[in-house]
């Protein structure tokens, strides 16, 4: 028989080994909560659809109670809150003071604090099995989880002992993904700090008798860049690319599905060490420096090129994404004909200026901050392997 035969957890505490009781998950749990209009003479805090961050169980923003005219659903410390409004987002928090929520927000509470901890609710609701109850919305544009579904579903509990230990385990472990995350904040904030004042000169590199370089000399980035224009022939003939604002990905991979033309011949070509930027969207950051792909294909919509000697590839790839230069390439683009679209005027893109140092200090930058990336993906990669082991331990520590 499989463990959930025997009504037991594949992994579980040594000292524990009774079977678990099945129950109905809304003859344990409540999702009503008293209704709170609010007064201006009163200010609670409100806790809104923007306030909780996805999948983290990380309050990211608060309101006050009078911020809002709509009628809110009161919560105390320790009850727990989802939010039913587009449950595919996964949002969750587990509160340590009173206030109030949208009425999109459920506030889930034990009936019965003698058999059933609020605090191993709060974990259940992150596993697999909630999460795919909860996704069988009603609604298509303004999805919402159904509690005719999610309080008629099964809901197995073992003894408040057990349950206790479990939600310390859990706790623990976002303790300690919190710890990590926040040193990756840090390392991404040096990062930060560095590109500011290297840019702006504040800082200078020295040469080997401990001078600063020569001067930095004024130019045109459209002196520095060369278009590349190189297609495909065949269909599928590179690895399909898309130049996202957070990189430059396998659309596969990334999209879990292939979102361009089933046919892609005709797609630009993009090589090793060569830039690739989004001519609609580049004012928002979507402008990528491929150092991780041989070859590939990219959306002819994208534009791609190359650098002159008068530049190293590591130095301009730091310099581009600054937040100066994302300023500037909005500056270089007109309306287009939706909101997130700015269609990109060339001219104005090649007359952007640019401050460059000797090569040799160009390569003393890049090296700099090539560095500080790898600090950066490595701390990153800790707090994945750490947010995967804690998907596992849920899976496995509920039946």
């Amino acid at each position: 028989m499989t463990n959930e035969t025997k009504n037991v957890p594949e992994l579980r505490f040594p000292e524990f080994s009774e079977k678990w009781s099945i129950n109905i998950f809304g003859d344990v749990v409540t999702n009503k909560s008293s209704k709170y209009t609010p007064k201006k003479t009163e200010a609670l805090i409100d806790i809104e659809l923007d306030s909780i961050e996805s999948n983290t169980g990380r309050l990211i923003k608060n309101y006050t109670s009078n911020d809002f005219s709509s009628q809110k659903n009161v919560f105390t410390q320790n009850q727990v809150l989802y939010s039913k409004l587009r449950p595919y987002l996964n949002k969750y928090y587990f509160p340590n003071f009173d206030g109030v929520c949208t009425s999109e927000i459920w506030v889930l509470d034990s009936k019965y604090s003698s058999t059933l901890s609020n605090e191993f609710l709060y974990y259940f609701i992150q596993t697999n099995k909630f999460k795919e109850v909860t996704n069988k919305s009603s609604g298509s544009k303004m999805p919402r989880a159904d509690w005719n579904l999610v309080g008629n579903m099964r809901f197995n509990i073992t003894s408040l002992k057990e349950q206790q230990k479990i939600g310390n385990f859990f706790s623990k472990l976002d303790c300690q993904i919190d710890l990590e995350e926040q040193k990756l904040e840090k390392l991404e904030e040096q990062k930060r700090g560095y590109m500011q004042k290297i840019f702006s000169q504040e800082f200078r590199f020295k040469d080997e008798n401990g001078n600063n370089y020569s001067e930095w000399e004024g130019t045109n980035l459209g002196n520095l860049l060369l278009e590349i224009n190189q297609k495909s022939t065949l269909n599928d003939q590179y690895l399909l690319l898309s130049s996202t604002k957070n990189g430059l990905v396998n659309q596969s991979d990334y999209f879990k599905k292939q979102i361009g033309s089933k046919d892609n011949t005709g797609y630009k070509i993009l090589r090793l060490n060569q830039m690739v930027i989004s001519p609609q969207n580049l004012w928002l950051g979507n402008i990528n420096f491929n150092d991780q792909f041989e070859i590939g294909i990219v959306s002819p919509s994208y534009r791609i090129y190359e650098f002159n000697s008068k530049v190293t590839f590591q130095f301009l790839k730091y310099l581009l994404k600054t937040s100066r230069y994302i300023y500037e390439y909005g500056q270089a683009s007109e309306q287009g004909a939706s909101v997130v679209r700015r269609n990109l005027n060339l001219d104005l893109f090649y007359e952007i200026k640019v401050n460059l140092p000797k090569l040799v200090e160009q390569e003393k930058i890049g090296n700099f901050f090539k560095k500080i990336d790898k600090s950066i993906d490595k701390q990153f990669n800790k707090v994945e392997l750490l947010k995967e082991r804690k998907k596992g331990f849920l899976q496995k520590m509920f039946v």
